[in-house]
């Protein structure tokens, strides 16, 4: 039986260390399909997301994120790129909108490698023009974060969070 969304939101974790172990077809395709499905701005759907299993790419990926060496115990990193030609569609300047359209997609990617017995962590810190370079990025796609995804080798505590008072604010 499937587990309910909030459970799903709760449970998950951001994961610094991987199994050894590849991840089924099955389970990249729900992956894929939860990148797609997100919510887009107007629709365009700016962004692209590329999909890195070889080890040594992976590698210098880890270098590229300011040598975070864990990234490379990943099976998969997902480099998430906002595509700046939304720019034609809501003028210069409209790339925030790309930006949000990769976040929705990440937290979907998120959501759906827990809910497929994944772990995985959302990473933002890197060298952005290395790894444009390191890619072969063309001009209009910027890399706005990275998530590697595997089958979890630890279990972290469960974080605190603030109380929803000091977290948002009713005007009535």
């Amino acid at each position: 039986m499937a587990k309910p969304l909030l459970e799903i939101i709760r449970e998950r974790r951001s994961i610094r260390a991987y199994q050894d172990r590849p991840i089924e077809p099955d389970l990249l395709d729900g992956l894929i399909q939860a990148l797609i499905w997100a919510p887009s701005s107007g629709n365009f759907q700016c962004r692209r997301f590329f999909f890195v299993r070889s080890g040594e790419l992976i590698r210098r990926i880890a270098a590229a994120c300011f040598d975070h060496a864990w990234i490379a115990t990943a099976p998969l990193v997902v480099v998430a790129c906002r595509d700046d030609r939304i720019d034609e569609h809501y003028g210069p300047g409209s790339a925030r909108f790309a930006i949000q359209d990769v976040s929705a997609s990440i937290q979907n990617l998120l959501l759906a490698a827990h809910a497929g017995g994944l772990g995985s962590c959302w990473v933002c810190a890197f060298d952005e023009g290395g790894l444009e370079r390191l890619l072969g990025l063309p001009p209009d796609l910027h890399p706005v974060a990275l998530v590697t995804v595997g089958y979890p080798a630890e279990e972290p505590p469960v974080p605190g969070r603030i109380a929803p008072e000091q977290a948002l604010v009713w005007l009535d």
